[in-house]
């Protein structure tokens, strides 16, 4: 393969942002950073900043592998960890295999994690199944009762203890699933079933008493544990004094949990709000950037799911989720580049998975122009969908080039 001089970008380095300098790609990685190249074809990156590409710890792409993935490459997302859903009593390790299998063609890279549907039929045979498919993560719920997938104590003791056995690290949606089918039912008891009755049924608290809850599990099996979207104040605190206590957790949050709040449940995209945990009131909204600013939180994911617009309905009758793998990046480096909300160094490592751009990595790159203006639409978005809770937002910045094993792809 010819190598290629990704020339005079501002290289995201451990070190710093070199500015001006080269990155010399041949047979698939990344051999020199800063280096003049002779010899070598040119990519200009003059005025653009030269990252991994992205990486997005979860997402629910495989109903969408038609497009999602695509939009992904398009934005600059080169890998996502996608939840492998199961058919009805299918094992999990069955259903990783099986959508890994769909997905070995995709635009992007794409890992599957394996997702619990079914807890009670949850054994310690799964874990050793999905460790032997080098499956890295499993997600299990501590909220939808009314769907049957709320996993109780008993059942996340022991999925933390076979996760620590197998390497095979629990991810957990933690809310209350007890108070959120109590709540919901007196709403719709007393006729509140407005959109905006989405986020009291799942007030601030449900999420923090299951963060914390979750947390102590963890600290009596010494297992780690992956908290996903966080989205309050009580919940980034929790996994704050965790961290300080040397227990071994990773925090994660979503774009929509750090530039949205509640207010959108008054406005146009109120059902595409419908998303759990909720949007919060901007004090959780800016105690989740505190998280972010000081390391609590290392990861931020799109939490994907491939649905489009929903029909006017009662709030508890509405399909929980929406879009963003494609938005994620831009929205970001948005907040990164021109808001001044995240230095550039850490706004890379919390879009690509810890990296930076270094000799011997593999030569996944974006090399992203900061400067274009445009909106977000399912249109210029092109994730095959009709709506999203991100129609109209503007953003600046979008891929020069995304490069996956040294070829350039988008």
């Amino acid at each position: 393969m010819t190598a290629l001089r990704i020339a005079g970008g501002r290289v995201v380095t451990a070190g710093g942002v070199l500015d001006g300098a080269d990155v010399l790609v041949e047979d698939g990685q990344v051999v020199a950073v800063g280096e003049p190249a002779a010899g070598a074809r040119e990519l200009d990156a003059r005025g653009c900043y030269v990252l991994p590409g992205g990486f997005d710890p979860h997402a629910h792409v495989y109903e969408g592998l038609g497009d999602a993935p695509a939009a992904a490459l398009r934005s600059g997302t080169t890998a996502v960890e996608a939840y492998a859903p199961p058919d009805p009593g299918e094992r999990v390790e069955a259903a990783c295999a099986r959508w890994a299998a769909r997905a070995a063609g995709a635009a992007c890279r794409i890992e599957p994690l394996a997702t619990v549907y079914e807890p009670r039929t949850l054994d310690e045979a799964s874990f050793a199944a999905l460790a032997a498919q080098g499956v890295r993560g499993i997600k299990l719920f501590l909220a939808y009762r009314e769907l049957g997938m709320d996993a109780d104590d008993e059942i996340l003791m022991r999925a933390l203890l076979w996760g620590r056995q197998y390497g095979v690290v629990p991810r957990l949606h933690c809310e209350n699933a007890g108070a959120i089918h109590v709540l919901r039912e007196r709403l719709r008891a007393a006729g509140d079933l407005g959109v905006d009755a989405h986020p009291r049924s799942r007030p601030p608290l449900v999420e923090e008493e299951g963060i914390r809850r979750a947390l102590d599990l963890a600290r009596l099996t010494s297992a780690p544990v992956y908290i996903v979207h966080v989205s309050t104040a009580g919940g980034v605190a929790a996994i704050r004094r965790a961290r300080a206590d040397g227990l071994d957790v990773t925090g994660e949050t979503c774009p929509q949990y750090l530039l949205l709040d509640e207010a959108v449940y008054a406005g146009p995209a109120a059902a595409m709000g419908v998303i759990s945990p909720p949007l919060r009131p901007r004090a959780h909204v800016e105690a989740v950037w505190e998280g972010v600013l000081d390391g609590t939180l290392s990861a931020i994911g799109s939490d994907h799911s491939h649905r489009g617009s929903r029909p006017s309905s009662p709030f508890d009758e509405l399909v929980s989720g929406g879009p963003g793998v494609a938005a994620r990046m831009p929205l970001m480096l948005t907040a990164s580049l021109h808001d001044a909300r995240l230095p550039v160094e850490l706004a890379t490592s919390l879009l690509c998975g810890g990296r930076s751009v270094e000799p011997g990595m593999p030569a996944d790159i974006l090399v992203w122009d900061p400067e274009p203006a445009w909106t977000l639409t399912p249109a210029t978005l092109g994730e095959g969908l009709d709506a999203s809770v991100w129609d109209g937002t503007g953003v600046r910045g979008r891929p020069r080039a995304v490069l996956r094993d040294g070829e350039v792809l988008a």
